[in-house]
């Protein structure tokens, strides 16, 4: 495997961790956190643990809606550094052999 091949693996794995993505999944809007556990409409303020209860089932199913994306995201990553690895080794193993 030549050192332009690795270069374009690395290219296109970073640009692929660079780019933006748009499906990621958050747990917290501030207007809507507010509306619903600090001044609810129809009933009293929610209790701390309560809140806190809420808001980390809420973490997880975010957590879990992203991992595929994470997933892919690091199998890209670690490509890329395996590539850029395989590349320097190459580049120092020609250099060598030119002196």
């Amino acid at each position: 495997m030549g050192s332009d091949r690795l270069f374009r693996i690395r290219r296109n794995h970073a640009l692929a961790l660079l780019w933006p993505w748009r499906d990621w999944r958050f747990t917290v809007n501030a207007p809507s956190f507010i509306q619903t556990y600090l001044e609810p409409s129809d009933a009293e303020p929610l209790e701390l643990p309560a809140i806190q209860r809420d808001l980390a089932l809420h973490m997880e199913a975010a957590w879990r809606a992203n991992r595929g994306q994470l997933r892919w995201l690091q199998a890209a990553f670690r490509l890329a550094a395996m590539a850029l690895v395989i590349e320097v080794v190459l580049w120092i193993t020609a250099l060598a052999q030119q002196s």
